[in-house]
């Protein structure tokens, strides 16, 4: 792995964790800012190795910027949706009830799969062929990484408490 990316994502965790540690005045629905620094250095990162001119980048990041939105609010729904079967769970639910909730869950998996498409669709009018194609590599990889980072981040923190 890239040591420079290594060290990017790092920071910006370490500095969100340090941030988020440090505010004990700030309201607790406010989200940490490491997510949001990692997807800004995620489009910078794009920005780079796929050569957007400034033009293409603003069309390009106005609809991913729209994707992620409309995934983050089905994401809300989903996450409502296992918290609801969690309850369920607990108190010896019908299986008609417990259905019900899977289904739902289904469906907002479905939906996030079909927003992921629209939006992959509606690239042939940015991007070439080769540049989507570009794109879904790059989106891959950076995730893999990020992955990476963080389960040896969590090793690393394992093995300091230990």
């Amino acid at each position: 792995m890239n040591k420079w990316y290594r060290w990017v994502v790092v920071s910006v965790f370490a500095v969100g964790v340090a941030t988020r540690a440090s505010a004990q005045d700030r309201p607790p629905m406010e989200p940490p800012p490491a997510p949001h620094k990692v997807e800004q250095y995620k489009k910078m990162r794009l920005i780079e190795e796929m050569h957007l001119d400034e033009e293409t980048s603003i069309r390009f990041f106005v609809r991913y910027n729209k994707q992620m939105d409309e995934i983050r609010e089905i994401q809300k729904q989903r996450n409502e949706t296992v918290k609801r079967l969690k309850e369920i769970v607990q108190r010896n639910p019908s299986s008609e009830e417990i259905e019900s909730e899977i289904k739902n869950y289904e469906k907002l998996e479905g939906q996030i799969a079909e927003v992921r498409v629209k939006f992959l669709t509606g690239l042939k009018d940015i991007f070439t062929p080769k540049q989507i194609a570009e794109y879904l590599v790059f989106e891959q990889k950076f995730n893999q990484n990020l992955r990476e980072v963080l389960r040896d981040m969590t090793r690393e923190h394992i093995d300091h408490m230990q």
